[in-house]
């Protein structure tokens, strides 16, 4: 495991990715990270680079609906048993192997509002809170892990929450304290150990989400 600033991870991890590229048909690489680490920002700008060769695949549309999650849950929405990890598993082996799948989407709405045709291309890169998780790493030809200090991720959050999702500071803060962090350093954390490469994005930037 390497640990990299986050401008020194992004040029490392393209030439790897350059290298890769020349001798692999599809190259699957997962994000993990704490939330408002700056994964999904990370996972953007990969596929802003490879533009045309590149596909977003985000964990979120693999929320499960309601109606299937385990009520003991609650409002946990950062455990790991909120995710259909196993149809991800499942749709990853496919664009692997060259084959297009029907994608959930997920809407923060408690339920899946359909589905759509992702199709496989050069790079399929995934990105989420579990992206490192055990099931997943078969799939998985690169593995980064995004960390952040928790004022860090915390201040990001409530950016996000109240200007894009409407939600106080109070309920935001309320939720970190009561999943969302107990959640990281239970689950999240420990998935950086199986990381090729840790990007350490310490740097505040509202966008890095």
């Amino acid at each position: 495991m390497k640990e990299f600033s986050f401008d020194e991870g992004l040029s490392r991890l393209q030439r790897v990715i350059d290298h890769m590229l020349d001798k692999n048909h599809t190259i699957t690489l997962g994000i993990a990270g704490g939330s408002a680490s700056g994964k999904s920002y990370f996972a953007r700008l990969l596929c802003d680079i490879y533009t045309g060769h590149a596909s977003h695949l985000p964990l979120d549309d693999y929320y499960l609906d309601s109606t299937h999650r385990s009520s003991s849950l609650g409002n946990n929405y950062d455990h790991p048993e909120s995710f259909d990890l196993s149809l991800l598993a499942e749709h990853l082996h496919l664009l692997k192997a060259g084959r297009s799948i029907k994608k959930p989407i997920y809407r923060y709405t408690g339920k899946r509002e359909g589905y759509e045709l992702f199709y496989p291309q050069s790079l399929i890169v995934l990105d989420g809170l579990y992206s490192l998780q055990s099931s997943l790493l078969p799939c998985l030809d690169l593995k980064i892990f995004v960390e952040a200090p928790e004022e860090m991720r915390l201040e990001r959050r409530l950016h996000r929450d109240i200007k894009e999702r409407g939600k106080s500071s109070k309920i935001t803060r309320k939720r970190w304290i009561e999943t969302v962090e107990p959640m990281y350093k239970e689950y999240v954390l420990p998935q950086k150990r199986d990381a090729q490469l840790v990007i350490l994005n310490s740097e505040y930037k509202p966008e890095a989400l």
